[in-house]
């Protein structure tokens, strides 16, 4: 570093800050503070594009070079929890991370991470989907197809679709989404609905006749 190099330390942007910054942008003042955390420099580059965008590539390269000055255990464990939206609960961290859990004792010390008395999420959720966005199509596919397995057991069915989902894996999106979708449809979240068919369609083949017809009339 060049002894005439003066490095500092942001603190996040308060939400009244970030609103200022906002001014009359297409950006919902809470959605980008939920996904930037209010670190100024997200916050700036999420505002030179518009929501919907996917993440700045300004923001995907200043993550990624973070991202590969890292060990490999690190490295491999933050691949492993971008895939998981939001926070990782403590008692699931073993089985969605393997032998790399310990890789996040270093993401924490590097601050990539944030550490809650109930699990641990990336400190800023831009930092999440630029992590993810940047891994091969086959590695991704992978975790998801883990998750699947890790989650089969549980009763979280709406994130263990989500994986599946993303997984490609057909017996279960049709051994769920059907039922998942009546419900959905029952408490009025029709969007969520309309998904949860469309995902059982595309596996048709492996549905009986008879619920395949129950998924048409919907």
């Amino acid at each position: 570093r060049s002894r005439d190099t003066v490095r500092i330390d942001l603190a996040p942007l308060s939400r009244d800050a970030v609103a200022a910054l906002n001014g009359a942008a297409d950006w919902d003042t809470d959605e980008l503070v939920q996904v930037t955390g209010g670190n100024p420099f997200f916050v700036t580059e999420a505002l030179a594009g518009t929501p919907g965008d996917g993440v700045p590539p300004t923001v995907t390269d200043a993550v990624l070079a973070r991202l590969h000055r890292t060990s490999d255990a690190c490295r491999r464990a933050l691949e492993r929890l971008s895939v998981w939206s939001g926070e990782l609960p403590h008692e699931m961290a073993e089985a969605v991370l393997g032998a790399d859990l310990d890789g996040l004792a270093e993401a924490e010390s590097r601050g990539l991470v944030t550490v809650t008395a109930d699990g641990v999420r990336f400190r800023h959720e831009l930092a999440r989907r630029a992590t993810e966005q940047s891994l091969p199509a086959l590695r991704r596919r992978a975790i998801h197809r883990h998750l699947v397995e890790v989650l089969a057991a549980g009763e979280d069915v709406p994130r263990l679709l989500h994986h599946a989902i993303r997984a490609g894996d057909g017996a279960t999106v049709v051994a769920h989404a059907p039922e998942a979708g009546d419900y959905s449809a029952r408490v009025g979240a029709n969007r969520q609905a309309i998904a949860y068919f469309a995902a059982a369609l595309e596996h048709e083949g492996l549905m009986e006749p008879h619920r395949l017809a129950a998924v048409c009339d919907s």
